[in-house]
């Protein structure tokens, strides 16, 4: 088998870039036209199905014949279900324009969706999905299902279901996951990823952001970590540091991560702040105004129903951002310094949300913002005379995470903006 494939590998070896990213894409879809076809056979089972059992049994065989887990199967067949109500679905993936994630995603997501709503939807969709991520995808079937339907209902209903749920891992791990009301789980986020921050600029500090979650999830949970004044047990003393940026405490300390409390006489330890969980959504003011039940955005989550984004907005620290009303776009205004000001960082970090870099989600709170046309240190300010705007403004800049600013400006990626539509490219 490994002299079979030696050919092929040195083949490789002789084509240029261009030729094997033509190569990668041609196996993306490749695998498309396979799921497409998978899902034409299943479809075609199915409608000679007549047992009442007709979707189980189809599972069972499926899953026999795979050799795959009971949820895997279950994913096939209801793509073939669905694609069998929405065929334009299964011939963009037959054709390679869509893969199987973006399939089900406009198949399955929005459940309480009608058939016709999820036609609709698809005929608005689908063009842009070969340009898009299944994540925008999702963003966009769930707020139309919005628009529809307000989901008041049917975000109360679904409250019902929320749960804790705890699954083995490999190597004495475990995964800890829970279903929450999006507002929830948003400050849920919030508290604990603020405090892993906190710890992170503490002295010595090796853990990384992740461990360091984790750490504070646990800690927070089993009370072995506790906010500002109560690390400390009653009776214990307390010594605050001089320094402004050195809060400790001393006394019987309550370590996290799984450690167990370490008792010492006298020990020095980073104080975490008070915290407050940091939940930011999107309003439309027509929302505000009770003009209509437009849906807001959550941030990290997506659209939320106008009566969750209005609530949520009750008690905020508002923050003006003026766009042109015709496009959206956020209205520019610069500096001729280097670094941006924090109210253009907060306003072009709203405006994005996102790493600038293609498909990438990491949230623009935590990136660099980056020069799309590269900062000119030995530029004079004063060259550019009153009537042009400063190096550092909003649509010359990104937000890049680290590892894709990093391929920005080492790697050989360049990026233009179009200023009229705020589109990268």
């Amino acid at each position: 088998m490994a002299e079979a494939a030696r050919p092929d590998a040195e083949l490789l070896g002789d084509l240029p870039d261009d030729v094997l990213g033509d190569l990668v894409t041609a196996c993306g879809r490749l695998q498309s036209w396979m799921a497409g076809t998978q899902a034409r056979a299943v479809a075609e089972r199915a409608a000679r199905e007549t047992s009442p059992l007709a979707h189980s049994s189809l599972v069972g065989q499926v899953t026999s014949e795979l050799v795959v887990t009971g949820a895997e199967a279950a994913e096939v067949v209801v793509r073939a279900e669905s694609g069998a109500q929405h065929p334009t679905v299964i011939t963009a993936l037959e054709t390679g324009r869509i893969d199987a994630r973006k399939a089900h995603t406009l198949l399955r997501s929005a459940s309480h969706l009608t058939v016709a709503e999820r036609a609709e939807a698809i005929a608005r969709f689908l063009p842009h999905a070969p340009r898009r991520t299944w994540k925008w995808l999702q963003s966009r079937m769930l707020a139309f299902a919005k628009s529809r339907h307000g989901a008041a209902d049917a975000a109360r209903a679904a409250a019902q279901h929320r749960c804790v749920q705890l699954d083995r891992a490999e190597n004495d791990m475990g995964w800890l996951s829970a279903y929450l009301p999006a507002a929830d789980a948003a400050a849920v986020w919030g508290i604990v990823d603020d405090m892993a921050r906190q710890l992170q600029r503490t002295p010595d500090e090796g853990r990384d952001l992740g461990q360091l979650r984790a750490d504070c999830l646990t800690g927070i949970v089993t009370g072995r970590l506790l906010p500002a004044d109560r690390f400390t047990d009653p009776g214990a003393t307390s010594d605050r540091s001089t320094e402004a940026d050195d809060h400790t405490t001393t006394g019987q300390v309550r370590t996290c991560g799984g450690r167990a409390p370490v008792i010492k006489e006298t020990v020095q330890l980073v104080r975490v702040t008070p915290t407050r969980p940091v939940v930011r959504v999107t309003v439309p003011a027509s929302t505000l105004l009770g003009l209509d039940d437009s849906p807001g955005d959550l941030d990290g989550f997506g659209p939320v129903t106008a009566d969750l984004a209005a609530h949520l907005a009750t008690d905020a620290t508002w923050q003006r951002l003026l766009t042109d009303p015709a496009t959206g776009i956020l209205t520019d205004y610069s500096t001729t310094a280097y670094r941006p000001g924090k109210v253009l960082r907060q306003a072009v970090t709203a405006r994005d949300q996102t790493c600038g870099f293609l498909q990438c989600e990491h949230p623009a709170d935590w990136d660099d913002l980056d020069h799309i046309v590269p900062f000119d240190h030995d530029l004079d300010p004063m060259a550019l005379g009153s009537s042009r705007p400063g190096q550092t403004r909003a649509d010359n800049l990104q937000p890049l995470c680290r590892r894709h600013h990093l391929l920005k400006t080492h790697a050989g990626w360049g990026v233009v903006r179009d200023p009229e539509t705020g589109v990268t490219t």
